[in-house]
């Protein structure tokens, strides 16, 4: 009787004991090692028990901004400590509301039973207020940011797949915005079926006929000789008709286009400059660059054989760079922009006054013109604000021996106003609209026929400005048609 006893007993233990390995087993299955918080499998599992029992949930993404910096800079063990700290603000506004996952690198997910868009956007406020304070990270203190994206079902989507991108859609519109919240826009939702059509469609494009250049007419203000023209891209879709850079540049930016996409608009660009040059008009040629392409390390060659190619004068090719594009990685920027300008190309700094330089960096560019924004330029005849900036601009770049370019002029007493205020270049709708290549010719014979000049007459490009002393000759973005 008594081994009997014993044996239930004995019996009784290893069961005991084998629950409790098995529940130790199933917690640390459903547990983030590094943080402690739930994981990847543990979330799933929540969210698609809420679907099944069809409950209205907000799911939050929190991506950390600029992790990867941290994690080269301090190294990966400081990074793993950073995440902890993170995971552990998270959890005091959250309280005992809502699961609270890491799902890997910087990923952390919130599932909130039962809330619809407002709880779920004070819920991403509280969230957001636990990065206020910097983090103390091997002896620095550190501040950082996060971005956070709100899905919501049933009203966003009806599957655990679905409320996940649509978080993560969300999340990468406030990293981009600048916005750290935002909910899921289906108008904003760039993966679609339409959309993968689009980039097919642009693939097809790029090197294939698909693009076309429009070239916009600049002039000096000082005698009104023409002085070169800009290039502004253009695709020619099959369906929706001619559209604008702002409607696929962006495109080629996401997805990785941008190389094939720059290497098309220059040679393009070159090859009719070439075209030009054996009818006897030389016209110096702006090119727009994106950031991905002045941060491509393959730019230098890439330009290098263009202009053997189309045997151009580099002289006559200038690059346009904005200051935002600039600022991306300046150190790795103004590299390709060395090698670059000692092949004897020209770089122009537009859209000054919209970015972010200063005047220490702006000193030290290898540029030989500034391009004043145009929205300045189209308000600076109501606003004394726009025309002491215009004004100003200009001075700043007279007093670093740059050629001053306006763009936007759009009528004559914009014309007029730049002229008093001494600015050396202009272009605009009032001086020549965007132009297929084939009319850039009539224009520039009609332009000097009103000018009384002969028809081999060369471009005033002797009346700008002079490189500085010391200095090296010089997309999202590329113009738009209103330049």
């Amino acid at each position: 009787m008594l081994a009997a006893v014993l044996a239930l007993l004995v019996c009784l233990a290893l069961a005991r004991r084998e629950q409790s390995v098995l529940a130790r087993t199933r917690v640390e299955a459903h547990t983030d090692e590094l943080t402690g918080l739930a994981n990847r499998r543990r979330l799933y599992e929540a969210v698609d028990e809420a679907f099944l029992e069809n409950r209205a949930v907000a799911l939050l993404l929190i991506d950390l901004n600029r992790f990867k910096e941290i994690n080269d800079t301090l190294g990966h063990n400081i990074g793993d400590y950073l995440l902890q700290q993170v995971g552990q603000r998270l959890r005091v506004p959250l309280a005992e509301h809502g699961l609270l996952a890491r799902i890997g690198g910087d990923e952390f997910v919130v599932l909130l039973d039962g809330s619809g868009e407002e709880s779920a956007l004070k819920a991403a406020r509280g969230l957001r207020d636990a990065f206020d304070e910097p983090f103390p990270l091997d002896g620095l203190t550190i501040p950082v940011q996060a971005s956070i994206g709100i899905g919501l079902a049933p009203h966003h989507a009806s599957t655990r797949a679905e409320i996940l991108r649509c978080a993560d859609v969300a999340m990468y519109r406030a990293k981009a915005r600048g916005t750290m919240i935002e909910s899921y826009v289906a108008e904003s939702d760039v993966h679609t079926r339409d959309y993968l059509a689009l980039v097919s469609d642009l693939r097809r494009a790029v090197g294939a006929d698909g693009l076309v250049l429009h070239y916009q007419p600049k002039r000096s203000l000082k005698g009104g000789e023409f002085v070169g023209v800009e290039a502004l891209v253009r695709w020619q879709h099959p369906e929706f008709g001619l559209l604008s850079p702002d409607e696929f540049i962006p495109i080629a930016e996401r997805e990785g286009m941008m190389r094939d996409l720059t290497i098309d608009v220059l040679g393009r660009a070159l090859a009719q400059q070439r075209s030009w040059r054996e009818d006897g008009h030389r016209v110096p040629v702006a090119v727009n660059l994106s950031a991905a392409s002045l941060l491509d390390s393959r730019l230098p060659d890439d330009v290098q054989a263009l202009v053997e190619r189309y045997q151009a004068d580099p002289a006559d090719l200038e690059l346009e760079i904005t200051e935002d594009t600039l600022m991306q990685d300046p150190n790795r920027a103004l590299a390709v922009i060395a090698r670059i300008s000692e092949m004897g190309v020209s770089f122009s700094l537009d859209d000054f006054g919209t970015g972010y330089s200063c005047l220490a960096q702006l000193k030290h560019l290898p540029v030989r013109s500034l391009k004043i924004d145009r929205s300045f330029i189209l308000n600076m005849t109501n606003s004394s604000e726009d025309a002491s900036i215009v004004r100003s601009a200009i001075a700043l770049g007279h007093s670093l021996n740059l050629c001053v370019v306006a763009e936007g002029i759009e009528s004559p007493e914009h014309l007029r106003k730049l002229e008093d205020y001494g600015c050396d270049v202009a272009q605009g709708f009032h001086l020549g609209r965007p132009l297929p290549p084939e009319e850039i010719p009539v224009w520039l014979r009609a332009q000097r026929s009103e000018d009384g000049v002969g028809e081999r007459a060369e471009p005033a490009i002797a009346a700008l400005p002079a490189n500085r002393p010391g200095s090296r000759s010089n997309s999202s973005r590329q113009a738009s048609e209103q330049k």
